[in-house]
């Protein structure tokens, strides 16, 4: 009967190893395709740094980013690689970092190494993940990689460790702010203690620090998402949810949508706050997907 299991378990890592290269395969397909963003901004981004001492063009505000993606362009831009290849390496490689989180989650419930399998191959495979870096040389990977960390190492009562990889997360795109309500939960339980969340913003401004040292000004650096946030005045922009169908009919403040989202979010971990309902690893797990169903709740949200 081991045996069998045995030949079971190597079939289904074989079969994995084989969709993992498919993916990689489908990847390179795309490597070629040159989406709007790359042409009008990393492109652009690229070759600004090369024509502007590399390191030293940190200091002027030639992108929209925070500096954390732009210290990777930088690297690449001394790397006499073609830069849509090279920026969607980076990407791959994130895709398969996310993955490798994703699949060390699925074992810390299941304990089952075939579920860790199976699940790190669906990880790099999905249609959105390909997508997104093969063909749109989009690095939502990269974020996405660290706020799942942050996850794993919660979860592994690594709260230090966890907090510094939310932040990275965070360092890289404000998305990552969507892991709050999981973690706010996390604490009302007692989890992790609520001066640890000082590490998130702490991280952050350390990840400012060489754009800063190079001559761009603090505050310039500090406020980069709110003046992300500010190019575009629609509740919503290319994400589905209930604004999307409101927006051109009724005229709405952001600031209700905020209220009432930090209202759900509230409510939700005050009613997980009672003792009576036992929390473990598997109901942390499915707390951490629903947090997503407050997105649908959130405005101005770019997808």
């Amino acid at each position: 009967m081991d045996l069998d299991i045995f030949k079971k378990t190597g079939k289904v890592k074989i079969t994995c190893l084989l969709l993992i290269v498919l993916g990689v395969v489908v990847r390179l397909f795309f490597f070629d395709y040159i989406y709007c963003d790359y042409k009008f901004f990393l492109n652009e981004w690229v070759e600004y740094i090369r024509n502007n001492g590399y390191a030293y063009s940190l200091k002027d505000s030639f992108y929209n980013y925070t500096p954390s993606y732009i210290y990777i362009l930088i690297l690449l831009a001394k790397i006499d690689v073609y830069s849509l290849y090279s920026i969607k390496v980076v990407s791959l490689l994130f895709d398969f970092l996310a993955a490798y989180f994703i699949s060390a989650l699925v074992y810390l419930v299941s304990k089952n190494n075939t579920a860790r399998w199976i699940s790190f191959t669906l990880a790099t495979l999905l249609p959105t993940v390909i997508l997104n870096g093969a063909l749109w040389s989009q690095c939502d990977s990269i974020y996405s990689s660290f706020a799942i960390g942050s996850v794993f190492f919660l979860l592994k009562r690594k709260n230090i460790m966890s907090m510094i990889f939310l932040g990275i997360a965070f360092a890289f795109k404000a998305q990552a702010s969507v892991l709050l309500p999981f973690f706010f939960i996390y604490m009302i339980r007692g989890g992790i203690k609520w001066y640890y969340f000082f590490i998130i913003p702490t991280v952050y401004v350390f990840s400012l620090l060489p754009a800063w040292i190079m001559g761009r000004p603090l505050t310039d650096l500090i406020l980069v998402y709110q003046m992300q946030s500010n190019f575009d005045n629609a509740l919503v922009s290319f994400f589905p949810n209930i604004y999307m169908w409101i927006e051109n009919f009724i005229p709405a403040d952001k600031i209700y949508g905020m209220l009432f989202t930090a209202i759900f979010v509230l409510s939700m971990g005050f009613i997980l706050m009672q003792k009576k309902i036992h929390i473990h690893t598997g109901i942390m797990v499915k707390a951490y997907l629903l947090k997503l169903h407050h997105l649908p709740f959130c405005p101005t949200w770019n997808a």
